[in-house]
């Protein structure tokens, strides 16, 4: 055998094994990418009434608030969910998941509720929250919505109707006492 064959060989036959080599890697790349691609996230959506509400995962505050799409980082697990808005009650739920499955927790979040005490001098003033009849004064009006102003009005038979709005402002109990003023 000449010698100048000796080098092609050899030659050939690393140009064959790295080949070979980067041809399999390259299928062992591609069914990894398959296997990935096949396997469907694992999501929970979040949506809120009223909307724009915060939710917390497992204890992890999400960035955006309700409605909200989080992939779940491990469905094995129980997932608790939070979801809370000012001035209303925190509403919880806790479910388990499956691979690939997409959960929708729809929140119907309660208002928290304040109350109202009214007085007025000379007493016995007729009392309408929202243009309803709610008793006379002196008078303890509850499960108010803090979502909510306030409008009331007083009306008393020889003196001039009293109409105000009030604003919780982070309160939960409302106090007013109003003197009103003889009609003429």
């Amino acid at each position: 055998m000449p010698m100048s064959l000796v080098p092609r060989r050899r030659g050939r036959s690393i140009a064959i094994a790295a080949v070979s080599f980067i041809a399999v890697i390259a299928i062992s790349l591609l069914l990894m990418t398959l296997v990935v691609w096949d396997e469907q996230p694992t999501l929970i959506v979040v949506r809120s009434v009223p909307k724009g509400a915060s939710v917390v995962l497992n204890g992890k505050n999400i960035e955006h608030p309700t409605p909200v799409i989080i992939p779940v980082e491990d469905p094995s697990a129980p997932q608790k969910i939070e979801v809370s808005l000012t001035n209303y009650k925190t509403w919880t739920a806790s479910a388990k998941v499956q691979q690939g499955e997409n959960r929708l927790f729809l929140a119907v979040l309660t208002a928290e509720t304040g109350s109202l005490h009214l007085e007025s001098v000379p007493p016995k003033a007729h009392v309408y929250i929202n243009e309803e009849h709610r008793g006379k004064t002196p008078i303890d009006i509850p499960d108010l919505s803090l979502t909510e102003p306030v409008s009331y009005e007083l009306r008393k038979r020889g003196f001039k109707n009293h109409a105000e709005t009030l604003r919780w402002a982070g309160k939960r109990k409302l106090r007013a006492k109003v003197k009103l003023k003889r009609a003429r």
